[in-house]
């Protein structure tokens, strides 16, 4: 009878021994956060995740096609294609990507194959250009002048770019929380004091 007692009255802890003092800060300080001085610190700490997700990525690509640009210099087997249409144009209305179709020993291939602004992008259907591709996977496949990995440079510029800004957005994340946490106990000690004396 007595240990029940001990256990239903255990303020620290709860019924079940949860730890409510911990849990209500928790919940305060997550009340704290949702006003307006820390608005800044959320803008800021959203353009840092933002940034980094988007460098993250673009250098994620860049790094996977390198590596497949490296593999079919290594071991890709090339051969010439025949364009079927224009998969893509530029702005200015230039080809810059091809539907095309070659033969392997495993059979014909149709694929979208990037040109660039290089000299194949006046290639007209019919017309032949060299593709490199993957004798294991033979949907690998490239435009030869796509080889040298420059079309890639402008992936690992943005990554840079977006991780520079997402440098900028931590370093304001940082100093923004100094001056909204400085705020909040400013506020805290002007506080005027509502207590009842002697209650």
């Amino acid at each position: 009878m007595d240990e029940r007692r001990s256990v239903q009255g255990d303020d620290s802890g709860g019924r079940f021994g949860a730890p409510v003092p911990r849990l209500r800060a928790g919940l305060a300080a997550a009340s704290v956060l949702r006003t307006p001085r820390w608005a800044r610190v959320r803008l800021t700490a959203t353009g840092f995740l933002l940034f980094g997700a988007v460098a993250g990525y673009l250098g994620w690509t860049a790094a996977q096609e390198d590596q497949t640009l490296q593999d079919l210099r290594a071991h890709g087997q090339r051969t010439e294609a025949t364009v079927v249409e224009v998969a893509g144009r530029s702005e200015e209305g230039w080809a810059i990507a091809f539907t095309v179709r070659f033969a392997t020993p495993s059979g014909g291939v149709r694929a979208v194959v990037d040109v660039g602004d290089g000299s194949e992008s006046d290639a007209k259907p019919g017309a032949r250009i060299p593709v490199v591709y993957d004798p294991s996977n033979s949907a690998e496949v490239r435009y030869v002048g796509q080889l040298d990995g420059h079309e890639t440079d402008g992936i690992r510029q943005g990554s840079g770019v977006s991780g520079l800004l997402a440098a900028g957005f931590l370093v304001g994340t940082v100093v923004e929380v100094r001056r909204a946490r400085q705020r909040t106990e400013e506020g805290e000690g002007e506080r005027p004091d509502t207590g009842h004396p002697g209650v």
